[in-house]
C-alpha cells in the first residue's frame, strides 16, 4: 500500500528555542499545534500546507514560520516516497518445456514472497518473457512480444523487463544490441541468475515442486532438457544443450 512519509523533525529543528524557555505555556501550546499539524502533513500536499502556515502567522512568532515555509519549499527536507512491492508477471511462449520452466520460476518467486501472475492480463510492474526460438514463426512471436513490453516500459506501465528462454539463449548478443531497452537477458539454464537479479534466492528445497498452470486433469513432465544428436536441421542443441 502506498504510504506518504514526511520528515517532521526537519521542521522542529527550525524553531527558536530561546522563546520557549521564557514561556513554558507558549511552548506547550506550540507543541499541541504542531502535533495537529503533523497529522495534517500526512494527508495534505505541500502547497496546501504552505497556505495554512501563512494563515497561522498571527498566532505564532513570524520568524518560526518563515523558516518552516522555507523548509516546506525545500524538496530535500520534505519528500514523498511511495513504497510498493514488486508484482511479477511471467509470460510464457513456445513449447511445454518452456511452460514447465515458467512454472518452476513462478514457484521460486512465490517461495521468495513475490506476488506473481502467469500468462495473465492482470497488471504487473515487472515482466519476464520466456521466449521460444525454434522456428521462424515462434521467433517472430517472441520478438513481437518483447517489443510490446518495451512499449509498455517506455510508457511507464512497467518498471522492469527481463527476457529468458530459447530465443535469449540462442541470440542473446544480437538481442542486446537490437533491443537494449530490456533490462537483462537470460538463457534457458540461468534461472538462479534471473532470481538473483530480482534479489531472490534459488531455493533448492523447492526443486521438484512447481505451481501447475494447466487444467487440473493434466500436467507436463520434463524428462530431458535438450538433445545429444546435433542434426543439421535442428536448433534444439543450440538452445537446450
Amino acid at each position: 500500500m502506498p504510504t506518504t512519509t514526511f520528515n517532521i523533525f526537519a521542521f522542529v529543528v527550525c524553531f527558536e528555542p530561546q522563546r520557549d524557555k521564557e514561556n513554558k505555556r507558549s511552548f506547550l501550546i506550540t507543541s499541541l499545534w504542531f502535533k495537529t499539524l503533523k497529522k495534517a502533513l500526512c494527508i495534505l500536499c505541500p502547497f496546501v500546507v504552505q497556505n495554512i502556515l501563512k494563515k497561522l502567522f498571527v498566532f505564532f512568532p513570524p520568524l518560526w514560520f518563515k523558516k518552516i515555509i522555507f523548509a516546506v519549499q525545500n524538496q530535500d527536507i520534505l519528500k514523498t516516497k511511495t513504497l510498493r512491492q514488486d508484482k511479477v508477471g511471467v509470460v510464457t511462449l513456445g513449447c511445454s518445456k518452456n511452460l514447465v520452466d515458467s512454472e518452476n520460476l513462478v514457484t521460486q518467486l512465490r517461495g521468495n514472497d513475490y506476488e506473481v501472475v502467469h500468462n495473465s492480463a492482470e497488471a504487473a510492474n515487472v515482466i519476464i518473457v520466456n521466449t521460444c526460438g525454434f522456428i521462424d514463426r515462434a521467433k517472430e512471436e517472441s520478438v513481437d512480444t518483447i517489443l510490446h513490453y518495451i512499449g509498455e516500459k517506455n510508457e511507464g506501465s512497467i518498471d522492469k523487463l527481463y527476457v529468458t528462454g530459447c530465443l535469449s539463449e540462442r541470440y542473446k548478443e544480437d538481442l542486446q544490441k537490437e533491443m537494449p531497452e530490456v533490462d537483462a537477458y537470460f538463457g534457458t539454464l540461468e534461472m538462479p541468475q534471473l532470481l538473483a537479479k530480482l534479489n531472490a534466492d534459488y531455493k533448492h528445497e523447492l526443486i521438484g515442486e512447481r505451481l501447475i498452470s494447466t487444467p487440473s486433469h493434466y500436467a507436463y513432465m520434463k524428462i530431458s532438457e535438450g538433445c545429444s544428436r546435433t542434426c543439421s536441421f535442428c536448433a534444439i542443441p543450440l538452445m537446450r544443450g
